[in-house]
């Protein structure tokens, strides 16, 4: 047997994006968005293997914390259901997906997968002008890709860490004034078209 990776003909996808964001409190307030899609892969350029098309989500949840002496938190979680064609892997996937990117897979499916982000922010000086964020990425240790394949011929199934587990401590100046309104407006935007792959810092 030899296992190696063949190019498919195309890939399909259609579905819907739906994103919320909520002001619960003046210190507390969520954003989610949620893809719903129905994916297939086009495999009519090769011999003895066909996919029926498949119908997924992918999930995004944002949850921000105003907190006292000028510390904010962010809580992220994101999930990706059973798919052919995970979000945003390229080829028709629906919207941006960030951390769940993955390969495609003809002769089978991709597991589902999840992963918890967790950022703390402390602002100090006159107008925050100087931040420290410490923030740590797959919590958990779950953001993992693992995939299942088959044919007549086999069964597989192999997994892989793509992101490992990261701490960081980043520290950020601001010279001269900034027009804060830009980078509202700049987030309000991103929150719109779905989930992004980073910390906000």
């Amino acid at each position: 047997m030899i296992n190696t990776f063949v190019n498919a003909n195309s890939s399909k996808a259609y579905g819907a994006e739906f994103t919320s964001i909520n002001y619960l409190t003046k210190w507390w307030d969520i954003s989610t968005n949620l893809n719903l899609y129905n994916s297939r892969i086009n495999t009519d350029n090769l011999v003895g293997t066909s996919q029926n098309a498949l119908w997924s989500w992918f999930g995004k949840f944002n949850s921000n914390f105003k907190l006292p002496a000028k510390f904010t938190m962010q809580l992220s979680a994101t999930y990706q259901s059973k798919t052919n064609l995970p979000v945003n892997s390229g080829g028709g996937g629906m919207g941006p997906g960030g951390p769940m990117q993955a390969q495609s897979s003809s002769q089978g499916f991709m597991k589902s997968s999840y992963g918890v982000d967790l950022a703390v922010k402390k602002s100090f000086l006159k107008n925050d002008a100087a931040s420290v964020t410490f923030s740590v990425n797959d919590i958990f240790k779950t953001r993992k890709s693992e995939q299942y394949s088959y044919s007549d011929y086999f069964i597989q199934t192999y997994s892989r860490l793509r992101d490992p587990q990261m701490f960081r401590l980043n520290f950020a100046y601001r010279f001269g004034k900034i027009d804060m309104s830009l980078f509202k407006r700049k987030n309000m935007k991103q929150d719109s078209q779905g989930a992004t792959d980073g910390m906000q810092q």
